[in-house]
């Protein structure tokens, strides 16, 4: 599968990037900073690396970055049998990032009672 995401870096626009589609990234690309995204419900994945690293990378004029990445991966996904064969199953791809936190970190708690932040 193709994982691809954008996100834009204020370090990388630059006015003189003209084309519309933007400017593919390829020298010193391990230098470029890409978000920590991984497969919460994954037990075991690869990238895909068959001649080179399957990456693609464009920055555009104002630092949008358009990332995608080829990664063969197997997924956790607990099955009800009952039905088979004519059962149905549906399973997720639970993608997270070890950084961020869609809450503040102030409003964690534990056994159901508030924390504050240290």
């Amino acid at each position: 599968m193709y994982i691809r995401q954008r996100w834009n870096d204020d370090r990388l626009a630059d006015a003189n990037i003209t084309d519309n589609d933007g400017l593919l990234i390829t020298a010193k690309f391990d230098e470029l900073w890409v978000p920590d995204l991984f497969i919460k419900n994954d037990k075991v994945s690869k990238k895909s690396d068959v001649t080179t690293l399957n990456v693609y990378a464009r920055v555009d004029a104002t630092g949008n970055i358009v990332y995608s990445q080829r990664i063969t991966s197997t997924i956790a996904c607990p099955m009800m049998l009952k039905r088979y064969p004519f059962d149905v199953q549906k399973c997720s791809l639970l993608l997270e990032s070890c950084k961020y936190f869609p809450y503040p970190r102030s409003s964690a708690s534990r056994n159901g009672r508030r924390m504050q932040q240290e």
